[in-house]
Formats: structure tokens, C-alpha cells, sequence
């Protein structure tokens, strides 16, 4: 896993010291999954999105990006323990997703020369997931509430793929982004994520 990040993260210095294009845009996202160690946690939450990418090895209608689409907000994981005695209710202070992606682009947002009104995207990658929270849980044997701070910390892979449709001069775009990340370590944090971005 390390060797993944070190090398996309040669790959994004590199693109930069060689792109072409520096493409960067905002938007809001909702994105929801499970939380896999012992037992399954909910988790959701709504997101402030930043990506900001560089474009290079690009044609007419192309190109490859490395970007670093960050996704930060507020949310909750909700989950119950392998005894019934237990529910779990956590009260989320914030939430980071920060995947490094290489995308190929096509049609609109892939270049500023492009004449092309819509686009489309994909690519992979690999990042990190942090939670950090409050749990409460009420225990029925002693008929108290307990609370107590957790984080989790994920590291995995990533995948998304979206649209683009071109608004205005200079290809600034209105984006449409569905995304996945799956953890590789415990605990296993597993995401869909669903956005729309505007990109200048």
C-alpha cells in the first residue's frame, strides 16, 4: 500500500513539473458505507469537495490527470455489537476523504481547447478515509450511558467515473462525480460517494 501512494504521489509531482493544464473545481457531495471490523457500521455524511488536478499528455479531445479530489464534512456510523445488548450511536466532529487519482478525460474538461459540450471521465487510484468522533452507548446491565472519542483511520484503493458538461468560455464545467473507496487495513472502511462540482 505504501509503495502505491509513494508512486502516485512521484506521478502527481511529476505531472505537474510536465502538465500542460492545472485544472481545479468545488462542489458538495453525499457519500454513505459501512465501517467492517468486528461488526458493520453505517456510516454517512455530506461533504465540502476541493479537486484539484493536473492535466498532461494532452490531444485535442484527451487527456490523463493526477488529481487529489478532497472531500471534508460532517456525518454519523451507526451500528450495533455482536450482542443485542448493545446499540451504538456516534456523533461525527468531521470526516476526510483524500484519494490521489489518475483519470483519463475526454470531451468536455479535458482541454481548454476542446469544442466538445460534454465529457465523461474514469480513473483509479489510491488515499485515505478518517473519521473522528464521539461514541455513546448505553449499557442495560448498569443502566448507564457511556461516551468516549474514537478515530478510524483507512487506508485503500479508489475508483470514480462522472460527466462534464461544458458552461460558458474557457471550458469551465459543471461536473457530475460518482466514487467508491475501499479500505485495505482495519478497520476496513468501505465508501460510495455522489457529487456535482464546478470546475474553472
Amino acid at each position: 500500500m505504501k509503495r502505491i501512494l509513494l508512486v502516485l504521489t512521484l506521478s502527481l509531482f511529476i505531472s505537474a513539473a510536465y502538465s500542460q493544464t492545472f485544472r481545479h473545481g468545488i462542489g458538495l457531495s453525499v457519500q454513505g458505507g459501512f465501517l467492517a471490523k468486528n461488526d458493520d457500521a453505517g456510516v454517512f455524511f455530506s461533504a465540502l469537495n476541493y479537486t484539484p488536478r493536473f492535466h498532461f499528455m494532452e490531444k485535442e479531445n484527451s487527456s490523463l490527470s493526477v488529481g487529489l479530489p478532497i472531500s471534508v464534512g460532517f456525518g454519523s456510523y451507526a451500528y450495533s455489537d455482536d450482542f443485542d445488548d448493545y446499540d451504538f450511536e456516534d456523533d461525527i466532529n468531521f470526516m476526510i476523504n483524500a484519494p490521489l487519482m489518475i483519470d483519463f478525460n475526454w470531451g468536455a474538461g479535458a482541454t481548454r481547447d476542446t469544442k466538445k459540450r460534454f465529457g465523461l471521465f474514469a480513473g483509479a487510484g489510491a488515499g485515505f478515509h478518517y473519521g473522528d468522533f464521539v461514541e455513546e452507548y448505553y449499557d442495560p446491565n448498569d443502566l448507564y450511558l457511556y461516551k468516549r472519542t474514537r478515530s478510524v483511520t483507512s487506508f485503500g484503493a479508489a475508483a470514480n467515473i462522472g460527466m462534464r458538461f461544458a458552461v460558458g468560455r474557457r471550458q469551465k464545467n459543471v461536473e457530475i462525480r460518482f466514487s467508491y473507496y475501499e479500505g485495505l487495513n482495519r478497520p476496513r472502511t468501505n465508501v460510495l460517494g455522489a457529487g456535482a462540482h464546478f470546475n474553472f
